[in-house]
């Protein structure tokens, strides 16, 4: 199976409803994307629709995310609270909370803190476009998912705190020392602090050392506007490639002699839990023959920062060391098999397949059988499957 990614090419507008729109258009199912928001739906809280309309002279799909009363107004953490307990896996709960903590900080800045209340956004709208993109993103099982410069309209808009300049002071606070390229053009708002949250959360900037890709489906998310002149839409592609990718991680290391056995034991399982995309414990000898840890956690560029101050006060170490360099990431997929009625995933990669070991051990607990025959079945069980 080739490798996918997707880019988001945001030169006509990003909100969290355009972001959302465009994964619809790209064929991801709305139901599919929902499916985590159904408490809230169930509720009655929120409602969303999905519409095919033209922006200047592309078709694209529009979302509209309505609020029903009595549905309650939340603060930014109260918003991360209903998220945790949504039936969101591990990765998408990541972004939809690190975009939250974008918002809050760039509201912080901007306003100053006052118990995370968003000026110029909604709340559950705002977790709804948070869901559904994070959700989108899973769905499409991308090896990396990343964005093209911006375009920010430059003037000034009557917002509720009277007439504010544009870009937003949200928006550019957001931006700033992001990375994140951006172009200033005359006119309206382009970029809400929702879809640049989101953007920051969820994608890595596009950058050279990527292979020759193709593009495989196309899908365009409608805003509000609709000009004659410029298209107001966000368009989303989705690329493949036969070869490896060669993405950039933060690599942070750290050398301890001061914690016990017992709290360097589940030290990687919380650093995975953090959002990290690895983390492993080494024995290693230090000065004067203390024995102590070499602790490196491997994460996603974006997440370094954040990640070296959880890893500062995960250690309580005062030095941590950390760089970002190139990695080479193969195609990979996931398929499901049964052995004695309980079910193995298998990781596939071109160079070979790999039963998940908890799903081995718990089969192999459950039936009796050792781990090598529980992994050895689920192996000819993947390639009879394979054959056909």
């Amino acid at each position: 199976m080739p490798l996918k990614y997707l880019v988001f090419n945001p030169m006509n507008g990003a909100a969290g409803d355009m972001l959302a729109a465009a994964l619809v258009d790209l064929g991801v199912p709305l139901p599919e994307m929902l499916r985590p928001l159904q408490p809230l739906v169930s509720r009655g809280w929120i409602e969303v629709r999905a519409s095919p309309v033209r922006r200047s002279s592309i078709q694209a799909t529009a979302l509209e995310v309505e609020v029903c009363p009595p549905a309650p107004r939340l603060s930014l953490a109260e918003m991360a609270e209903t998220a945790r307990g949504l039936d969101l896996g591990r990765g998408p709960l990541a972004t939809v909370e690190l975009a939250l903590s974008h918002l809050g900080r760039a509201e912080g800045f901007v306003h100053g803190q006052e118990n995370g209340h968003l000026h110029e956004l909604g709340s559950l709208d705002t977790l709804a476009d948070a869901v559904m993109v994070a959700e989108g993103i899973s769905l499409l099982e991308v090896a990396g998912a990343f964005t093209m410069p911006l375009t920010l309209g430059v003037g000034a808009a009557e917002m509720g705190h009277g007439r504010l300049p544009l870009p937003g002071p949200a928006v550019a606070a957001l931006l700033a020392g992001s990375g994140i390229e951006v172009s200033l053009v005359p006119g309206p708002e382009t970029v809400t602090p929702t879809g640049a949250a989101l953007l920051l959360a969820a994608t890595k900037r596009w950058e050279a050392g990527l292979p020759a890709l193709q593009i495989a489906r196309t899908g365009y998310g409608a805003g509000d506007r609709d000009d004659e002149k410029v298209a107001n839409v966000c368009q989303a592609l989705l690329l493949e490639a036969g070869e490896s990718l060669v993405e950039r991680v933060g690599v942070l290391e750290v050398y301890v002699d001061d914690l016990a056995p017992e709290y360097l034991g589940s030290l990687a399982d919380e650093a995975v839990a953090e959002g990290a995309i690895d983390a492993y414990v080494s024995a290693a000898a230090g000065k004067k023959g203390r024995m102590g840890a070499e602790i490196t956690v491997l994460c996603a560029e974006r997440d370094v920062d954040r990640l070296l101050g959880w890893l500062h006060r995960r250690t309580k170490s005062p030095g941590v060391r950390y760089r970002v360099q190139s990695r080479s990431v193969l195609p990979r997929s996931t398929v499901t098999v049964e052995v004695e009625g309980y079910s193995i995933a298998i990781k596939v990669t071109p160079v070979g397949v790999k039963p998940e070991f908890e799903m081995v051990s718990s089969a192999a607990s459950a039936t009796g059988m050792t781990l090598f025959e529980v992994e050895r079945r689920a192996i000819q069980a993947y390639l009879q499957l394979a054959a056909g």
